[in-house]
């Protein structure tokens, strides 16, 4: 009797699965190695970086690994999240360890979802900037997408750089008139549309890279906030002026905090 054979979708969400929970495992094991390197941090000159931590005087502290740590914890707590809202689950609390552990037990459910790509993505580039920590070699380019600049046919990168090297901003590699500080970074998306894009709306990935914050914080936010939405093909766009109330919000609320 011959095999039945496998649905080609079912057999992408297996591949996708075994991609998640492979970034998750590999996670752990770079966030245990950034931990032990919390205190031997070199620049590429061989100089000794020292970081102090903020009530510890004394303790010199590798501030790169101490940022992708907390970015680590940060991407999956906001994947935890879409989890609990989805499956009406309670999430761990903010432990890295916990956390990897929550999203190894529903990579089946995750691998399934419709943002399932993002997640493979953030946990992709997770991977790439803490191997790039460990071995001294950060790559701090970042392609944000097209500019947003009526008729520019320029590419939007951010520089991810520090107060020595210029700082960070998102430049046009056309225009160089057409540059975004990080204070900024939020109005990209509140341009004029260009031709063409009508009322498409925004991509996760639009706002994850507009905003800098992780895909998985935009679906919770959509789903909190009740982001009106339409597919086209795989493609999910949200409503521009839905996403924008969110932010502008979320803004105003970031700048009344003590």
């Amino acid at each position: 009797m011959p095999c039945a054979s496998i649905p080609a979708s079912s057999t992408s969400a297996q591949l996708t699965r075994r991609r998640i929970t492979r970034n998750l495992v590999t996670i752990g094991e770079l966030y245990h190695e950034l931990t032990h390197s919390l205190s031997s941090a070199r620049t590429s000159r061989g100089v000794v970086e020292r970081v102090r931590e903020r009530g510890t005087p004394g303790i010199p502290l590798n501030g790169r690994a101490v940022e992708v740590r907390d970015r680590v914890r940060g991407v999956l707590a906001s994947w935890a999240a879409v989890v609990r809202e989805g499956r009406g689950v309670p999430a761990p609390t903010r432990n890295t360890v916990a956390l990897l552990a929550f999203l190894s037990h529903h990579s089946g459910w995750l691998a399934g979802h419709e943002a399932a790509e993002d997640l493979v993505a953030e946990t992709d580039d997770l991977v790439k900037t803490a191997w790039g920590v460990l071995s001294g070699h950060t790559d701090r380019r970042m392609v944000v997408g097209p500019c947003v600049r009526p008729g520019c046919r320029g590419t939007l990168v951010a520089h991810l750089g520090t107060a020595s090297s210029g700082g960070a901003a998102i430049t046009c590699t056309v225009e160089r008139g057409h540059t975004w500080t990080p204070e900024l970074w939020h109005t990209l998306h509140e341009t004029p549309r260009r031709a063409g894009r009508g009322t498409a709306g925004l991509t996760a990935q639009d706002i994850a890279a507009g905003w800098r914050i992780a895909s998985g914080t935009v679906y919770w936010l959509a789903n909190t906030h009740g982001w009106r939405r339409r597919k086209s093909g795989r493609q999910v766009y949200y409503d521009r002026d839905d996403v924008l109330a969110t932010m502008r919000t979320r803004t105003a609320a970031a700048g009344a905090a003590p």
